[in-house]
């Protein structure tokens, strides 16, 4: 369901976006992360306590205690992927406020998964021609770029060619349509 709802709203803010926002682009992202990273936080609370107090109950209570357990872990999972959605949603809304998508695209702020995932609704769409994909530097990852290489692998995989335009930007060369 997740991929379907992305896929729309990918397509039903496929031109420019109107956003005119003058936020730091650091704050947005932390606006959408750290709420991610505090239902994970409280999830892993939750599985270290029922770890820790599994060895102090009965046989029978424990399973009754890992019902619940695994019931709030479920929860707090669907939560997860939901922020991680509407982190996707803001984040790219954001980064490519003023853009056409059309024919390009700006994925600084996503994570590589996600910005595998936008990339291809937007290959999919995008017809023969060029694309250019907007992967930063890497000036934000620890250590080294991992975007750029990931989308190269991506779009090479989908037996493309993509080349370093200039640093941080990818021109991916589509001769044929993607099948969904």
């Amino acid at each position: 369901p997740h991929a379907a709802e992305l896929r729309n709203f990918i397509l039903a803010n496929l031109g420019a976006s109107t956003i005119t926002s003058r936020e730091n682009p650091q704050k947005v992202y932390n606006l959408y992360r750290s709420n991610i990273h505090d239902l994970r936080k409280q999830r892993d609370k939750i599985l270290n306590k029922a770890a820790g107090s599994a060895g102090h109950k009965q046989k029978g209570t424990v399973t009754g205690a890992l019902a619940v357990v695994l019931d709030e872990v479920r929860l707090i999972r669907k939560k997860i992927r939901r922020a991680e959605l509407e982190a996707i949603k803001g984040i790219y809304l954001f980064t490519n406020r003023g853009r056409d998508n059309s024919r390009s695209v700006d994925l600084h702020g996503l994570h590589v998964n996600e910005s595998i995932k936008v990339l291809r609704i937007l290959l999919t769409i995008a017809g023969k021609g060029e694309y250019r994909v907007v992967t930063g530097i890497g000036q934000h990852s620890c250590g080294q770029a991992r975007l750029r290489p990931a989308m190269e692998r991506f779009v090479n995989g989908l037996g493309f060619k993509c080349a370093q335009e200039k640093p941080g930007v990818l021109r991916v060369i589509l001769h044929e349509a993607i099948v969904r």
